[in-house]
């Protein structure tokens, strides 16, 4: 088998380890030079916005396995050009080809009240449902472990304050609901997908456990056996912060003005049709913590 993927971002160092792991090769899409690859990848330079640049990127291609997107930005008119007509772009381009398949790595926060972020990703699924081409659609929940333990943004982020026992925000009640998956089981799980014979289904790819966020904090706390400060601040008063923000002329601000909305958005909890289909399993938060801090050498196990 054959790919193009686009836009790998976090995932795509263990992601495209773990392809050709598995005998998969192809291409991976980047706007500018990529890093180093596998052997039997090649890397193509285009631009999902920029129709014109996508010509002949699906050359000796089977499969398309579709990531690149836009997750935070004040300007919404940004999430549909990326998210929404870069997928029709490449929807265009992969039918032109002859594809076969086009498998598109969406997100779990799908509801229409999660915000201009949300609203894109849905635009994108309706591309790729109504393209003509066989296609798969995935919906990753809150991945983490992306860097390596060390930080990062959004549940890795409050992965590492808990652990450091720092002061934790909490927006609003603690209620959002989250289902904390781990890095490589998302990777088992995508690969699984393109892998799978099937096709024409939609596909969470989420932590066995479904949980409030104060839920997380107080797992995550007794895991790590420290005891970080909660501070809660109002959901409208976060919401009014991100917008006033979205004014200032920030590269990457502390929150966008989307992000209330997405946090407390209704998403689904289906991973029983994405066991099925391809066999995909997540492990228990405290497995995965096991698996991104596992204990030194000679330590306790």
């Amino acid at each position: 088998m054959r790919l193009l993927v686009t836009g790998p971002g976090r995932l795509g160092r263990p992601l495209l380890a773990e392809l050709h792991r598995q005998g998969i090769t192809g291409a991976v899409l980047h706007r500018s030079a990529a890093a180093s690859l596998p052997p039997g990848w090649r890397s193509v330079r285009a631009d999902v916005t920029q129709p014109e640049s996508l010509a002949g990127v699906c050359t000796d291609i089977d499969q398309v396995l579709h990531l690149a997107a836009v997750t935070h930005s004040n300007r919404s008119e940004r999430y549909a050009e990326v998210n929404a007509f870069g997928t029709r772009n490449l929807v265009a381009e992969a039918r032109r080809a002859g594809i076969e398949r086009f498998t598109l790595v969406s997100t779990r926060a799908i509801s229409p009240a999660g915000g201009a972020y949300s609203r894109s990703k849905i635009h994108a699924e309706e591309i790729v449902r109504d393209s003509g081409l066989a296609w798969d659609i995935l919906r990753p929940a809150e991945v983490y472990g992306t860097e390596g333990g060390t930080g990062g943004e959004g549940i890795s982020a409050l992965i590492e304050r808990c652990r450091q026992g720092r002061w934790v925000p909490v927006a609003g009640d603690g209620s959002p609901l989250l289902a904390p998956v781990y890095l490589d089981d998302v990777v088992d799980g995508i690969c699984r997908a393109v892998k799978a014979p099937g096709h024409g289904g939609v596909y969470m790819l989420a932590g066995p456990e479904e949980m409030t966020y104060l839920e997380l904090i107080r797992r995550l706390s007794a895991y790590f056996h420290t005891r970080p400060r909660t501070l809660g601040v109002p959901a409208g008063l976060l919401a009014l912060a991100a917008r006033a923000l979205a004014l200032l002329p920030l590269d990457k601000p502390p929150l966008y003005a989307d992000q209330v909305a997405r946090l407390f958005s209704p998403k689904s909890h289906d991973t029983e049709s994405a066991f099925r289909a391809f066999g995909f399993t997540a492990r228990p938060l405290e497995q995965g913590l096991d698996a991104l801090f596992p204990p030194p050498p000679g330590g306790p196990a």
